[in-house]
């Protein structure tokens, strides 16, 4: 091996495997399987006699403050030393070469476009026309130098972001593919100045099960690295497996571009398949993650999928309605304004609540009297158009949670309690109303899947701290129940010896109610209406109004269209304690759908038998790439 590098002090030697006995004159087979034993985490770690890249990376990834002081490394991929003449001559202080390199990076990273790109020719040419004076890099110089540099920058930006918050709430993905492929995505959600932030944390292909053990290692090490572990709030976990193929309506399956019918693990809401795997994992993983919970809205389209499921007439009833879609789409009786309504809402109905809205507009054009004189080979009959008018009316309110909470730029946490009971209430005034199967079916489906988050403590205390539904929700005699959790909750953001009444009587910043500014009064949703027989929060006892709690929740709740971080932004001051709380729990989210749609565009380009991309590059532009919707600090080009 030569003069003896440093790495070795980190690790302890391992016996090789026993050889079995060489058969009568054969020959001794070399040993093939070299490992050692990190001495900080006890893993078991593979190398060859002539290198120590696996033994570098290894302490790259998982020990970086010990890698960081390794004699001779200068940075985690240049291992070894690179000819100068890999390295494109930088001017120092040139501003607009290092933006342009940078821009490069970043535009692989948002494709996941192999490095290899910039050693073409064509691109070498364009780069020539655009800018003569700018010396491309070679995809060595970029894969060992460049890119490892960019994420160095972004980590500086991520952690700088993460030193503001005070309280960080974790979301953790685990994913399966159609590529055979496993990923677990981390991503830290927290307030800043009053705004939503998120970025993330980590991103890995996960190699063999998700396991509670692997789950639980690779969590620790993004905390560990970043520094957060102090300060986590919540973990909201989403095990999606093949449930990434969209959920569907029962019979418009193979509407979704991605469905393979030859797939068995195609999860659509008419398919029969279980979930006691995902389940059970979530148990386990609580063990090693107690403040852990599952993710909300994916529970929402479980709770869809499992009452539509045994529903092969409404499934039929359902395709023949897509056909006819596409039939106005094609047919020259159709006016062109009506082609150009309908073609986008059945391009886009790849998801159950999108196809919902596509058939809500079908039954509103085929009562018109023109549509109806059309002849269509699946002409729908009267009969059908009232079934799926009934099926759109009943779905409505899931329809409604869906885009309350499948947003991660607004507030969410807040509706979680309020959607579960709001859905529990319409269907048992809808099953007076329809006398269809899917009414019970979806009433028992509610109460298994959704349930238990009206019990969970984050979500109760999300709404209460929300002014716009305040104790609105509560049930009789919950209340108290919840002006108690918010008085426990204070003492653990302020010091006893704080005074919390000293900004009590500050002019609160109320709402500009002039005509101008009044915000239309909004239709009473279907979901909402167990809200408006409640008391109102001027009902609470007066005489017990000595802190800001009882001082913030007799006074009424602002208009629904208001923003609530914008709420406490304005009144911070009038309530110091209970605006700390807001930004610990109205930042957990109740949906992981940006992260599975960018799990979902990865699969379709890290595939194993086409892409070049190897694994360390990708969780470099899966890194980059999800971090840099803001400006990023930047290492120094001069280097």
């Amino acid at each position: 091996m030569g003069t003896k590098s440093a790495v070795w002090n980190h690790f302890i030697m391992q016996d090789p495997p026993a050889q079995p006995p060489p058969p009568p004159g054969g020959i001794v087979e070399p040993v093939k399987s070299f490992r050692v034993i990190c001495k900080y985490c006890s893993m078991s770690v593979s190398y060859s006699p002539k290198a120590t890249s696996n033994l570098i990376t290894h302490l790259r990834r998982r020990h970086l403050d010990i890698f960081q002081n390794l004699p001779l490394i200068s940075n985690p991929r240049s291992v070894h030393p690179k000819p100068m003449s890999l390295i494109a001559p930088r001017t120092a202080g040139d501003s607009r070469q290092g933006k342009l390199t940078d821009s490069i990076v970043n535009f692989l990273a948002q494709d996941l476009i192999p490095p290899s790109l910039v050693d073409s020719a064509a691109f070498r040419e364009m780069m020539h026309q655009v800018a003569p004076w700018y010396p491309v890099p070679s995809r060595e110089q970029l894969c060992y130098n460049l890119l490892p540099q960019r994420r160095e920058a972004v980590q500086v930006h991520v952690k700088h972001m993460l030193l503001q918050a005070e309280s960080i709430c974790l979301s953790v993905v685990l994913w399966c593919g159609k590529q055979e492929q496993s990923f677990i995505s981390i991503m830290a959600h927290f307030i800043t100045d009053f705004k939503i932030r998120r970025v993330m944390l980590h991103c890995r292909r996960f190699r063999g099960h998700h396991t509670a053990e692997t789950v639980h290692q690779n969590f620790d090490d993004a905390v560990s690295f970043f520094g957060v572990g102090g300060r986590i709030s919540a973990v909201v976990i989403d095990n999606v497996g093949s449930e990434l193929r969209r959920l569907t309506l029962p019979g418009l399956e193979h509407s979704d571009p991605e469905f393979d019918p030859s797939d068995d693990s195609n999860d659509t809401i008419s398919d029969v398949g279980g979930v006691s795997d995902i389940g059970i994992l979530n148990d386990l993983i609580f063990i090693f993650i107690p403040e852990n919970s599952p993710c909300f809205a994916r529970s929402l389209e479980r709770a869809v999928r499992d009452g539509l499921r045994d529903s092969p007439r409404l499934a039929g009833i359902i395709a023949k309605a897509q056909s006819v879609t596409a039939q106005l789409c094609l047919s020259l009786e159709t006016s062109e304004q009506l082609k150009c309504y309908l073609r986008p809402q059945l391009s886009a109905a790849t998801k159950w609540n999108r196809q919902l809205k596509m058939l809500r507009s079908l039954v509103e054009l085929l009562e018109s009297t023109t549509l109806t004189q059309l002849n269509f080979a699946d002409k729908l009959e009267l009969e059908e158009i009232a079934t799926l008018k009934n099926v759109c009316e009943i779905l409505q309110p899931f329809e409604e949670a869906a885009d309350k909470t499948d947003n991660d730029n607004i507030v969410t946490s807040s509706v979680v309690v309020i959607c579960v009971r709001g859905l529990r209430t319409a269907l048992v005034d809808l099953q007076d109303i329809y006398d269809m199967d899917i009414v019970p079916a979806l009433r028992t489906a509610v109460d298994q899947h959704l349930s238990t988050y009206e019990h969970l403590q984050w979500f109760k205390l999300a709404s209460a701290l929300d002014p716009r539904y305040k104790l609105a929700w509560c049930y009789e005699n919950e209340s108290l129940e919840i002006r108690q959790a918010l008085l426990s909750q204070i003492s653990t953001v302020v010091p006893p010896h704080d005074n919390i009444h000293v900004h009590l009587h500050t002019p609160i910043k109320m709402e500009d109610e002039s005509p101008a500014n009044q915000q239309p009064t909004p239709k009473r949703s279907r979901l909402m209406e167990f809200m408006s027989n409640k008391s109102s929060p001027d009902q609470i006892n007066h005489a017990s109004r000595s802190t800001e709690v009882i001082d913030y929740l007799c006074l009424p709740c602002i208009n629904q269209y208001s923003d609530p971080l914008e709420y406490w932004k304005e009144n911070q001051l009038r309530y110091p304690s209970l605006a700390k709380l807001a930004v610990k729990y109205l930042t957990i989210p109740a949906s992981t759908a940006p992260v599975n749609t960018m799990l979902n565009s990865a699969d379709r380009v890290f595939k194993p038998d086409t892409c070049t991309l190897n694994e360390e590059q990708f969780e470099d532009f899966m890194f980059i790439r999800s971090n840099t919707r803001t400006p990023v600090y930047t290492v120094p080009h001069n280097q």
